[in-house]
């Protein structure tokens, strides 16, 4: 079976940190690589449809704190929904970025020794 070492360097609770190896094997990779590449699809099209569905709430008010405060409601509502987009857009090119890393590696040559 085709393995790829990666060296991470992981500190442990002493004073210098340890070396730890994590194998990745060509089936982690592409699943990385297809993890990224959903989580990145699925956010871009959420937010393509939420573009197009959205219409802001602001119902008439009385006076100029219930204006505000109504406004303030939807300005935390429309922020929170585009945090959440990011972060799902954010781990798929994390997990996109690993996974064709390890994919790269795992496909480049090995070195030729020049002594032989």
């Amino acid at each position: 079976m085709f393995k790829y070492m990666v060296i991470l360097v992981m500190p442990r609770f002493k004073a210098r940190g340890d070396l730890m190896k994590l194998t990745l094997t060509i089936g982690t990779s592409l699943a990385l690589i297809a993890i990224g590449t959903s989580l990145i699809v699925i956010g871009a099209a959420t937010a393509y449809l939420s573009f197009l569905q959205y219409t802001p709430v602001l119902p008439r008010s009385s006076s100029l704190s219930e204006a505000i405060t109504n406004t303030a409601y939807e300005l935390v509502n429309l922020v929170a929904k585009l945090a959440f987009l990011g972060l799902v857009i954010w781990s798929g090119g994390i997990s996109l970025k690993y996974g064709l890393n390890a994919l790269i590696q795992f496909t480049k040559p090995a070195p030729k020794s020049e002594g032989a």
